[in-house]
């Protein structure tokens, strides 16, 4: 306590009250008697770092760090990589601090956020091009960056504009990218805390996929593409489709280029685009390319299988939001009919496609040039010739994933030459007996 007591006085301004201490291992109980007292410690935890006057980081390497024998470079390398920068809970204590310091041998000492010329020339020496303070910002983002979800449209290059979506959750991701944790049931509670959302569903879930569920629900807005990654993903339904952990997460796997994605309890709402594959299908040699012909542009896409699995007789493929060209999931068409006025289509996801080049042509087909369906126009619905507006709902069961039950809205459009398909998912469950579209 008196060494606690000697670094707190180093953050004392002469003339201002003495300093109240605060410190997570003396102020949130752990016995189980107190299991009350520690669930109000630790929903009030956001509040304690905002409100605090200082927060000072203890950490045993920096402790150790001679500031006045250690360059800016070396200060700041060690920074970015001690203990501290590397552990989940130490998250909040960066990204909520008004004002942050690290005890060093001689004093506290505030982190700073730009770099001076020694600084840069020294950088400019080393193997790599790399701002190390920038990369120690990287790792304690503001919570003005890490609250906000933003879609955002580039500026027009050759005309085309990209549509870009960033969401709290890929914000995140980066944030805790090379972060850990012991307890991965703390993940969820750690990133609800940071981010000041209600921290009560998560504490009072049962489990590690409960927990992510639960955080998934208050962070409302997921990249759409979030679906077609192969990484661990949560046990239950309607929640297959997530992420188990964001620790050590692909970021790349999340970059989005459409609307974002909203996840409520029923699970997830998204939008895609698609080929509608269901006019007298047979079933293709998993072995086999397939081939689906835009019959306006008379672009012909390529596609091998990147899983094993079999192609169904009656199917759609489902692309990212960015169109073809990426992943793509294949959706076995499990039955069609009309319910208020809209064609319903139940689908299941059983497999992955990629493409792999383009050519010219009409008919899907199988690598040995003989069609892999009949000779109708399996793309009949979807060309230009018909100019026909179909709204759809689509209930898609994922086995990829487990078997969880969405609901799609999605209309077919000359906008996007007639063989894309924007779905609007509404996440039906079963109990939920008035599904809404997204438009």
């Amino acid at each position: 306590m008196e060494r606690l007591a000697t670094y707190v006085s180093g953050l004392q301004v002469t003339g201002e009250p003495a300093l109240a201490l605060w410190m997570d291992t003396l102020c949130i109980p752990v016995q189980p008697d107190f299991k009350s007292y520690r669930k109000k410690a630790i929903k009030l935890m956001s509040q304690t770092y905002q409100n605090a006057k200082s927060v000072l980081v203890l950490d045993r390497e920096l402790q150790r760090l001679d500031t006045k024998s250690t360059s800016l470079l070396e200060q700041d390398l060690i920074t970015a990589f001690v203990g501290w920068t590397r552990r989940l809970w130490t998250l909040q204590e960066g990204a909520l601090a008004d004002r942050l310091y690290m005890q060093t041998l001689q004093c506290p000492h505030q982190l700073v956020t730009t770099a001076d010329e020694q600084c840069v020339d020294l950088v400019a020496k080393i193997c790599f091009r790399e701002d190390i303070a920038a990369l120690t910002r990287r790792q304690i983002p503001p919570m003005a960056t890490l609250r906000q979800s933003v879609f955002e449209v580039s500026p027009p290059t050759s005309g085309f504009p990209i549509m870009i979506t960033t969401t709290v959750l890929q914000r995140l991701a980066n944030a805790v990218q090379h972060r850990s944790t012991s307890k991965m049931e703390d993940e969820a509670l750690i990133l609800a805390i940071t981010l000041g959302l209600d921290v009560d569903p998560i504490i009072d879930a049962p489990n590690v996929d409960t927990r992510m569920a639960a955080l998934l629900v208050l962070l409302k807005d997921v990249p759409a593409d979030i679906i077609f990654g192969t990484w661990p993903k949560l046990a239950h339904a309607p929640f297959r489709w997530a992420p188990r952990s964001l620790l050590g997460f692909p970021l790349q796997a999340l970059q989005s280029f459409g609307p974002a994605a909203t996840c409520d309890s029923y699970g997830l709402h998204a939008t895609y685009e698609g080929f509608l594959v269901d006019k007298d299908a047979r079933p293709v040699v998993t072995s086999e390319d397939i081939f689906v012909v835009d019959k306006v542009s008379k672009m012909k896409y390529r596609f091998q299988y990147r899983d094993d699995g079999t192609f169904p007789e009656m199917c759609a493929l489902v692309f990212r939001a960015y169109g073809i060209g990426g992943d793509t999931a294949i959706a076995r068409i499990l039955r069609r009919w009309r319910e208020d006025g809209k064609d319903v289509i139940e689908i299941v996801v059983v497999g992955y496609l990629v493409m792999v080049g383009s050519g010219v042509g009409l008919d899907v087909m199988g690598t040995s040039g003989s069609p892999a369906y009949s000779d109708k126009e399996i793309l009949e619905e979807i060309t230009a010739e018909r100019k026909v507006k179909i709204e759809l709902k689509v209930s898609l069961i994922c086995d990829l994933f487990g078997p969880q039950k969405w609901t799609f809205a999605s209309r077919y459009s000359r906008a996007f030459r007639a063989v894309k398909k924007h779905i609007s998912s509404a996440g039906k469950d079963k109990g939920h007996k008035k599904p809404y579209f997204l438009r």
